[in-house]
């Protein structure tokens, strides 16, 4: 088995490379996961690393009415025909490696632990319009809980009353138009 050797960047950036995984978090402002190839020599020669294996990752945070983390909720995540046992971490959130073609799923809150017991939630995976289209931003809202309405159709009411909340809960100028500044804010905080 190889030895897990001292990397040039390990004072700069709190990352942990495993042998045969490797996760680095901050070189270039991007996360990238795989297998690696590890070659001898010295920390200041040139280092290969191949990606061998796409993965695609689902990330949830499973938040109460009072935007409170459900911490340690039992769930079950179905994709393309595989459940996945889950348990959230203390922060609400879920994290499982997916198939890269999966579309849609369902998760299930398992146990009487959480006000959502029993609770199934329909999953649409890569279906979010750019944050300059409305549908785009109705769909990140929603998916941040702040209730903008169908992402098909049209609840003006529904969408200003939810760009207002985003836009007071992060310090932005409340005038329930989903501008520029609030787009780059709603784009940071969802995630994409």
């Amino acid at each position: 088995m190889p030895s897990t050797r001292a990397w040039p960047w390990e004072s700069r950036v709190p990352s942990v490379v495993e042998v045969g995984k490797f996760d680095l978090i901050g070189l270039v402002g991007h996360r990238f996961a795989g297998l690696i190839e590890q070659e001898s020599g010295a920390a200041d020669k040139k280092h290969t690393f191949a990606v061998n294996k796409n993965i695609l990752k689902l990330r949830l945070v499973l938040q109460d009415m009072y935007e409170k983390p459900v911490a340690g909720a039992k769930c079950a995540l179905l994709i393309d025909g595989q459940v996945y046992q889950l348990t959230t971490d203390s922060n609400g959130k879920l994290e499982q490696e997916i198939p890269l073609d999966a579309k849609q799923g369902t998760l299930t809150i398992r146990g009487d632990q959480t006000p959502f017991a029993n609770d199934v939630i329909p999953i649409k995976i890569g279906h979010l319009d750019p944050v300059d289209e409305i549908s785009g931003q109705v769909g990140r809202l929603n998916n941040l809980g702040y209730s903008a309405g169908p992402l098909e159709g049209s609840d003006e009411d529904a969408f200003e009353s939810a760009v207002e909340e985003f836009q007071c809960d992060n310090n932005l100028t409340v005038d329930g138009i989903c501008g520029p500044q609030t787009q780059s804010t709603l784009k940071q905080v969802h995630g994409c």
